[in-house]
């Protein structure tokens, strides 16, 4: 790790580095693939593919193998899993973006801050804390100390989960020696979810080129999500917000969820332009209240048509509210009462919330449900 690449001392709140440039070789020799075709001929003991003498490649030592069907089929059917609810699934690479000023930065304050302390992020019920490393390019410690002040936070409560690396020294994410130190911050802090705001400002070529973006999840990227961890990058709209973020076309090609954040007079929107993960919805509003402190909430979505009788059904075949949708569907199918993937997901969630709320109980029975928080008028922010 390059020195000088240690997270802000949130509670004494030294004064921001200037960010300084950055001279790293783009590329060097280590970090070429094991499956260079050079390399393989070579370890054949010979670089002509016509000679007869050449042996084949040794696959198993390049870690080269197709996939196993048997334990493909073995595995769990995946479920809903969340990293930051209804935003980012756990284990993918998400991307917001959105006009200077619409909050996009405040919004994923909160959430890194809630869920490294344990608290309720976006309203839902609070968790244990998580290892959150958020990479700063942009903001000063004032402006830091500000915002957590406004979000209820002071000397007293324990933001040691949350790794803040702040106006630092760090090589670009579209090179080798980026995705080589960000891999190590999150080793370092056992990370489950890494946020960087903001792309532009972390990366080095050309924001109109592809080859940066291909570059980034070739170096940074796919090495992150390859360990398991979450990763949300913030990002600016372009002139004509139609045509997603800023920059070339190639900043999503990789990304398994994009979200263009709107604001209202009382909320803030996530409206999805792409996904590959079947459970994320098409968009998703968020409250903005003051009281006891600023916080953000989900705001509850309109459900399918269909949903409560769903709920009904599920609770009557006995299956248990931690079922896989996929296995719900079969046993629905299987009962004469097939449904729409849709519907399945939000009964699902609707069982899944009412039995928080009231544990023990038959969820489509369960008592009203909790009063709504009251909105506050939208003010844009950085």
């Amino acid at each position: 790790m390059s020195a000088g690449s240690a997270p802000l001392d949130i509670a004494g709140m030294t004064a921001g580095r200037e960010a300084a440039s950055w001279n790293g070789s783009a590329r060097h020799p280590d970090n070429e693939p094991p499956w260079e075709p050079a390399e393989l001929r070579a370890a054949s003991g010979t670089t002509d593919r016509r000679d007869p003498r050449r042996r084949p490649a040794d696959l198993d030592a390049a870690g080269i193998a197709p996939i196993d069907w048997p334990a493909l089929w073995a595995l769990d059917p995946p479920g809903e899993e969340w990293a930051i609810p209804q935003i980012l699934p756990r284990g993918r690479e998400c991307a917001i973006f959105g006009s200077a000023g619409v909050g996009k930065s405040l919004v994923m304050l909160d959430v890194a801050s809630a869920k490294a302390t344990g608290r309720s992020a976006l309203g839902e019920p609070p968790t244990d804390p998580v290892s959150v490393v958020y990479i700063d390019a942009e903001m000063t410690a004032g402006d830091l100390q500000e915002r957590l002040a406004d979000l209820g936070y002071g000397p007293d409560d324990d933001l040691s989960h949350l790794h803040y690396y702040q106006l630092q020294n760090l090589p670009p994410l579209d090179t080798p020696d980026g995705g080589d130190v960000l891999e190590a911050i999150v080793a370092r802090h056992q990370a489950e979810l890494v946020i960087l705001d903001t792309m532009t400002a972390l990366t080095a070529g050309e924001e109109s080129s592809s080859d940066t973006y291909r570059a980034f999840h070739r170096n940074t990227a796919q090495r992150i999500k390859a360990a398991g961890v979450s990763l949300l990058r913030i990002d600016h709209e372009g002139k004509d917000p139609s045509r997603g973020q800023r920059g070339s076309s190639a900043k999503g090609d990789e990304a398994d969820v994009i979200w263009r954040l709107t604001v209202t007079d009382e909320q803030l929107v996530l409206k999805n332009t792409k996904r590959r993960v079947p459970y994320v919805a098409l968009s998703v509003a968020i409250t903005r209240q003051s009281e006891p402190h600023l916080r953000h909430a989900l705001a509850p979505a309109a459900l399918p048509a269909g949903t409560r009788d769903t709920v009904n059904l599920l609770d009557t075949l006995g299956l248990a509210v931690d079922t896989t949708t996929a296995i719900a569907m079969r046993t629905l199918r299987a009962a004469g009462h097939g449904r729409r993937k849709e519907t399945v997901l939000a009964a699902m969630k609707l069982r899944r919330d009412r039995a928080r709320a009231v544990p023990g109980t038959n969820c489509a029975e369960a008592g009203a449900e909790a009063p709504e928080p009251r909105a506050e008028p939208i003010v844009s922010t950085s």
